[in-house]
């Protein structure tokens, strides 16, 4: 097991996932069973290394509780004024460090990343995906020698884009003083190799990405009820109400006549007599689900 120190960060206002994080900051979204995806990637790295893991907190830090009680051995460095990524710069450590989003689902080839960086003496590796939806990602800019020298406009299929999982070497997280992580990078000229990733990978930075995630690995693991869709436990269905790729969190009650069709609804619902499709169902009102 390896000896690398983690940061999972957590903090953000997550924009483009409301209205969903006017209930929960983005990585304490419920996937299946009730587990986030912070909660994955902590238990996932716990298995590949036995360093300190860290979580930065700012938005709706008080909605973290129950999650510290749950991971005890977690160090939260909670953020009055949100300061990027250079929150990292606060970490003492002598050992390398994984900085992640905690609002993808994936795992990451920590044993791989650190053979490349140790073989090809970089300062900093990414890891690395191809661009799968246009519009929304945008290309890394490589040298010859495969190191990353820019961030491009260009939000193409295909082009080579930031994967959400990124190790420092050793002692050098000090200098990370930028918001923008990739500025503390150029600004400190660090080597930046790439490790391509193609295993899963799932975002979940919006409401519709939040759904597909869960539908995935609802289905992936046979949890899939009704038509393609994701019911909690604790919901209260009727047996004329049809539900249809979508998914409904706990405390939910879908009486007589509720047809539910590519929507989320989410905690504390009560539907009846009603057709609704490409929404988001909530306590704060009824939002259209965007791609």
């Amino acid at each position: 097991m390896r000896n690398i120190d983690c940061l999972f960060l957590a903090a953000g206002y997550g924009n483009r996932a409301k209205p969903l994080t006017l209930w929960l900051p983005k990585p304490l979204l419920p996937l299946i069973k009730g587990v986030s995806s912070l909660q994955f990637l902590v238990d996932d790295m716990r298995k590949k290394s036995k360093g300190k893991f860290y979580v930065n907190t700012h938005y709706l830090s008080e909605k973290f509780n129950s999650f510290k009680s749950e991971n005890e051995d977690i160090t939260f460095l909670n953020e009055e004024i949100l300061s990027g990524n250079k929150i990292v710069s606060r970490i003492e450590s002598k050992n390398k460090i994984l900085m992640v989003n905690s609002d993808t689902f994936l795992k990451i080839p920590l044993d791989l990343m650190i053979e490349k960086m140790d073989r090809c003496n970089y300062d900093v590796l990414l890891l690395t995906r191809r661009i799968e939806r246009e519009g929304v990602y945008r290309e890394l800019i490589l040298n010859q020698k495969n190191e990353v020298i820019n961030i491009g406009e260009t939000r193409q299929k295909g082009l080579l884009m930031f994967a959400g999982a990124v190790l420092l070497k050793e002692d050098i997280n000090v200098n990370f003083k930028e918001e923008r992580f990739f500025d503390s990078i150029f600004l400190n000229s660090y080597s930046c190799g790439v490790l391509d990733y193609n295993d899963i990978w799932l975002d979940i930075g919006s409401p519709y990405d939040y759904l597909n995630t869960v539908l995935y690995l609802a289905k992936q693991k046979n949890l899939s009820s009704h038509i393609n869709s994701y019911i909690n436990d604790d919901v209260e269905i009727s047996d004329n109400a049809s539900i249809e790729n979508s998914l409904v969190l706990n405390d939910v009650q879908m009486l007589d006549n509720c047809i539910l069709k590519d929507s989320i609804v989410m905690p504390g619902i009560k539907l009846k007599n009603i057709k609704l499709s490409d929404v988001i169902v909530s306590c704060y009102g009824i939002f259209p689900l965007i791609n």
